[in-house]
């Protein structure tokens, strides 16, 4: 990796309802607590054969280093597609990488996982591995015994980033700021069946043990006024511990008094610790609901690598889960 001054690393998990087979270069399923399986994409980009510019503060210009390999050229052209492709589909990562380059931080890696969705009746349901048919011949194939009668297509993502300060604090620790972002990248102007459906969505993310969380806030983005999310309104922090962080996010198009659509969310929390050259892991949790439910969460391992959560619904229908991890060495 090249020299830098910050250090920075960033994941994505995008869910979506639209087949990218640019991103899906490897496939596996996902399987719920109903032991259904359900189908997701990986791939995987790291840097260190590829160079990010930033033009005139707006345009990402992404080319292969000039030290690469012949035999590696054709993963990092790959690469190159994989990139562009995530940031045409979504603005906010797009945001993310203008203000890391403007911020003189170094991208190191991107983890991509893609899972997709298809509508069923008023919300968006995961596809089961065995109905991987679905995705090219529109007959929609869920874990619900209800059918669609159209195959409405959208997109979610959700990514993952960490940011150590280049020099340790007086009392040793490093600061490290660890960012998990999502964002419905489809929507309905005029409410109804684009989407995503009604009901409290939630939000958690966990560091190794050997931090301690000092702060954390988010953010979020909506359809209608105000398009600011108000903090507790909103979203509100719900519970956890020093190593893992829930919030709760209101999701509601087919509010009475007034709508609010979720566009897309920021969760950002501000830890000490110490530096490892050692893998270490930052988890994220997104929990999509669309009736009334509740979810309790346990620390399921805790070690100075990652702190993992088990996330359990207080009901297994009417809901799903996306996972994301982002491993790191810094």
């Amino acid at each position: 990796m090249k020299k830098i001054v910050s250090l920075l690393v960033i994941c994505l998990a995008l869910v979506s309802i639209t087949p990218m087979t640019a991103l899906a270069s490897s496939e596996s399923v996902y399987i719920d607590e109903t032991q259904q399986e359900y189908l997701e994409y990986h791939h995987q980009v790291n840097f260190d054969d590829l160079d990010v510019f930033l033009v005139d503060g707006k345009t990402l210009d992404i080319a292969i280093s000039g030290n690469v390999r012949s035999r590696q050229k054709s993963a990092a052209e790959r690469d190159i597609d994989i990139l562009m492709t995530a940031l045409s589909d979504y603005k906010d990562i797009k945001d993310e990488f203008i203000a890391t380059m403007t911020n003189n931080e170094q991208l190191a890696a991107i983890s991509f996982t893609e899972a997709p969705l298809i509508w069923v009746d008023d919300h968006y349901e995961r596809v089961l591995a065995s109905n991987e048919e679905s995705l090219v011949d529109s007959k929609a194939g869920t874990r619900s015994s209800s059918s669609s009668s159209s195959s409405k297509k959208g997109k979610f993502s959700l990514w993952t980033s960490v940011v150590r300060d280049y020099s340790a604090l007086s009392n040793g620790q490093y600061k490290y700021t660890t960012r998990t972002n999502g964002a419905w990248s489809e929507n309905s102007f005029v409410g109804g069946t684009n989407y995503p459906a009604s009901g409290n969505d939630y939000v958690l993310q966990s560091t190794p043990n050997t931090w301690t969380r000092k702060s954390h806030s988010m953010t979020a983005q909506y359809d209608n006024n105000p398009r600011t999310g108000v903090s507790g309104t909103d979203f509100w922090a719900e519970n956890g511990s020093t190593n893992y962080i829930r919030y709760v996010i209101l999701d509601d198009p087919f509010g009475i008094a007034q709508a609010r659509q979720n566009k897309s969310f920021a969760l950002s929390c501000v830890s000490e610790g110490p530096a490892a050259s050692t893998a270490r892991m930052i988890n994220s949790y997104y929990v999509h609901t669309w009736s009334k439910i509740t979810i309790s969460a346990s620390i399921s391992a805790s070690s100075s690598k990652e702190v993992a959560l088990s996330i359990t619904p207080s009901k297994t229908t009417d809901q799903w889960q996306l996972y994301n991890y982002i491993s790191f060495n810094f």
